[in-house]
């Protein structure tokens, strides 16, 4: 509240705004995973990375915080699909209910580490709250190149019958 001078209602918004936009627009998230898996994977990583560096070029200006925020809402809305899909298509069916859990937790282990760090980063001090959201903004990136080099639409030899069923289909 003091980095960005708002009151807490502000507060509120800009730490739930990207859940709105996860929210409202998870079914459509899903349909287009479904349909465009691998550009879809690249569109979000880079959205969330852009969505990242707004917030850190933005520093203090809260709108410009918010609106990458808005972006990261946004790029997080096919999760869903992603946990889903993912699974299906690269494991076999003993392996599925453990691939989608791993898939499904790795979105709340992000989101606790994304309330801890910048506690152990900005301190008391709140000039560290820059440091803070380039760090974070580094972290986000991550996730393209992941997904340029480490991703395929499909596998080359299905898993099990049901993905050879759902490669065909």
């Amino acid at each position: 509240m003091k980095y960005f001078d708002i009151d807490i209602n502000q507060l509120l918004l800009f730490s739930d705004s990207n859940l709105y936009m996860y929210f409202l627009l998870s079914y459509l998230g899903c349909y287009l995973v479904y349909k465009m898996f691998k550009k879809f994977l690249l569109a979000c990583a880079f959205f969330t990375a852009l969505g990242g560096w707004v917030r850190y070029l933005a520093g203090p200006n809260y709108y410009g915080a918010l609106f990458g925020q808005i972006i990261i809402g946004l790029a997080y809305a096919p999760a869903f699909g992603f946990a889903t899909l993912l699974p299906d298509r690269w494991f076999s069916m003993k392996e599925r209910f453990l691939v989608t859990t791993i898939a499904v937790y790795s979105s709340y282990a992000g989101w606790a580490l994304g309330y801890i760090l910048p506690c152990m980063i900005v301190g008391d001090d709140i000039q560290n709250m820059d440091l803070n959201l380039l760090v974070q903004a580094i972290i986000m990136t991550v996730p393209i190149v992941l997904s340029i080099f480490c991703v395929e639409e499909k596998p080359k030899v299905p898993p099990s019958y049901s993905a050879l069923v759902k490669l065909n289909d």
